[in-house]
């Protein structure tokens, strides 16, 4: 009679367990969904902080750009305080983005997705004190096609982080976001253009060939835009 009497504890026993283990697995897979979706959550809302930080830089050089197409278009005659000004706000962009990316509000971000966007902007930024450099020698022949490699660059690295964003309607969102900032870009480049045109109070074949080329370009962002 013993091993019946086992046999019916045992039974009792898996009959009470195996539903506890079930409803414990189910549990344990349930708060992993929760913590996946938030850590996706955290990770959507770090990827637009570091966006808009990269627009920021953007911004900030196209609008150094343009103001230094005007002082050296006008041989160091206009601009020279703006000039000196909106460097220190360009320079003041990046460390915000440096800042950004040492601290942990980025840390739902992979850091190999960070270095795969900082690294070429880093890149991009090297090289921006001898640039000044010769601009206020007048010499920054150079200076368009910089700025307009820093905002490139930054410009793609908030398409590459924007790869990341799950939601269907904010990664919309994102994509006609930096589709306007492109658009941005391109009239940043022909008012740039056409600033050193303007400060030189004289138009040169050269300068206009480049100006009519931006301009062109201008053209075809709208029309994709707008397809």
């Amino acid at each position: 009679m013993l091993f019946p009497a086992l046999s019916i504890n045992r039974l009792l026993l898996m009959a009470f367990l195996l539903p506890s283990a079930l409803a414990s697995v189910g549990f344990w897979l349930w708060i992993g969904q929760i913590n996946q979706d938030i850590e996706a959550a955290s990770r959507t809302e770090q990827t637009v902080l570091l966006a808009k930080a990269l627009d920021n830089v953007a911004h900030q050089h196209a609008v150094e750009r343009g103001l230094t197409a005007g002082f050296l278009g006008s041989r160091g005659e206009k601009n020279g305080d703006a000039v000196k000004a909106q460097r220190l706000k360009a320079d003041a962009a990046v460390e915000n983005l440096q800042s950004l990316i040492q601290s942990n509000q980025l840390e739902a971000i992979p850091a190999k997705d960070i270095e795969h966007i900082f690294t070429p902007l880093n890149q991009a930024l090297a090289g921006k004190v001898t640039l000044r450099s010769d601009v206020d020698k007048l010499q920054g022949s150079q200076a368009f096609g910089f700025y307009s490699n820093i905002n490139t660059v930054a410009l793609d690295g908030i398409r590459l982080a924007s790869t990341d964003i799950n939601d269907p309607d904010l990664s919309a969102k994102v994509s006609t976001w930096l589709s306007l900032l492109w658009l941005k870009e391109r009239a940043g480049q022909v008012r740039g253009a056409l600033n050193g045109v303007f400060a030189a109070g004289q138009t040169g074949e050269r300068r206009m060939s480049k100006s009519a080329a931006l301009c062109w370009m201008n053209a075809i962002t709208c029309s994709k835009l707008n397809a």
